[in-house]
């Protein structure tokens, strides 16, 4: 069997990426000889392409005095080179859909219009499908916000063509209410991972023989917060709540500070530095920063840790898979839909509350680092989970 796959395969974001490599994975599982055509929903281009082409024109420095006409011309230029390239990749995206018995759209936040086009962009890719009579299916889509009527004209129009719709969550599900009645709600695919982990963090936990506790903090950029203000008292109540725990603990923290988000690492470098500068002080507290770029190091990195403070949601959906304790803080709706799927309500914090004199979170902390009966807990659940997964795939996906 032959698949178009449209996804998110060239981010900076590792959520988006696991998404898109959690559906590639399910596919095969259903059916090892399947072969997928993979397309970049954003970037429009087939990942197999070489990347990286819509930078191919200059970007030398030009004195302005002497060469403004010049650099006008590159602009030019370089804009018929994009033109020129999407166009190509359309064509392409139809030729590979001819020779494919279906088109599956699917993955990160794709339903919503704070990026202008991308109402038009998913529009034109079930077009192309519906022009080629080629069956697709929408999975696994986050929606909303969507803030235009003409922009929800144009995913209904999309919706009600599609032979499938599965969307992540209520929150999801309630914003697309108005595009079609036939609606799966399910949840985030990389819930359907089998990592099978309970034995290694059994193993961790009862051989824990050293005084250091390996902490993971994955930092919120400031595009997370409201305003710059939010975002500074943020950092402040993440070193506050570091240097609490150590003290509760009284142990050594490594701390292991990183983001699954480029965007986020100056925030990340932000917290390093001020870790820095503690040292003195609190010399039991030492740390590094750790660079993530695959959904594979993700995982071996979450193995060596004891905790995690978080983060962006899919630090924490890899936390719950990984079986390792966390806490998180509410900084969008869906922090809270996240809590209420994996029965963890306790562990993620409003604002207000995300903070060291919270005893509650401090306690949290503390309890859950060596807890094995919540090590059970939290495998028996995603257990649970992975059948509610497999759900927003099966139903009319006929795949053999």
């Amino acid at each position: 069997m032959k698949i178009a796959l449209v996804s998110f395969f060239i981010s900076d974001n590792l959520g988006d990426l696991a998404i898109s490599s959690a559906i590639v994975d399910m596919l095969k599982n259903k059916d090892k000889n399947i072969e997928i055509y993979k397309y970049d929903f954003s970037k429009v281009m087939s990942i197999n392409q070489e990347k990286g082409r819509e930078d191919r024109a200059s970007k030398k420095s030009i004195n302005k005095s002497s060469m403004m006409f010049f650099e006008k011309l590159i602009c030019k230029i370089k804009s018929k080179v994009n033109q020129w390239g999407l166009s190509l990749n359309w064509r392409r995206l139809k030729n590979d859909l001819k020779d494919s018995d279906m088109m599956i759209i699917g993955g990160g936040n794709m339903i919503m219009d704070l990026v202008p086009g991308w109402p038009i962009l998913f529009a034109r890719f079930c077009k192309i499908a519906n022009s080629t009579n080629t069956p697709y299916h929408i999975i696994y889509v986050g929606v909303g916000p969507i803030n235009n009527k003409k922009s929800e004209l144009i995913y209904k129009r999309a919706f009600e063509t599609a032979e499938y719709v599965s969307v992540r969550g209520p929150l999801s599900k309630n914003n697309a209410k108005n595009f079609s009645n036939n609606i799966i709600e399910t949840i985030d695919p990389v819930f359907g991972l089998e990592l099978d982990l309970l034995n290694h963090r059994i193993k961790q936990i009862t051989s824990q023989k050293s005084k250091t506790i390996n902490v993971g903090v994955c930092v919120l950029g400031k595009v997370c917060f409201k305003t710059t203000e939010e975002h500074l008292l943020y950092l402040e109540r993440v070193m506050e709540i570091i240097i609490k725990t150590q003290e509760a603990l009284n142990k050594h923290l490594m701390i292991h500070v990183f983001s699954t988000d480029h965007k986020d690492y100056d925030a990340v470098n932000e917290i390093s530095g001020n870790l820095s500068e503690i040292k003195t002080t609190h010399n039991l507290i030492t740390h590094e920063i750790s660079n993530i770029h695959e959904m594979s190091d993700l995982i071996e990195f979450y193995k060596k840790l004891d905790f995690l403070i978080g983060g962006r949601m899919h630090s924490l959906i890899f936390s719950q898979m990984c079986l390792l304790p966390y806490i998180g803080i509410e900084w969008q709706e869906k922090l809270v839909e996240f809590s209420k799927i994996t029965s963890n309500e306790k562990s993620i914090y409003s604002f207000e509350n995300f903070n060291s004199d919270n005893i509650n979170l401090i306690s949290n902390v503390i309890n859950n680092i060596s807890n094995i009966d919540k090590t059970r807990k939290m495998n028996s659940k995603n257990l649970q989970l992975k059948k509610i997964v497999d759900n927003g795939m099966s139903v009319k996906m006929d795949i053999h």
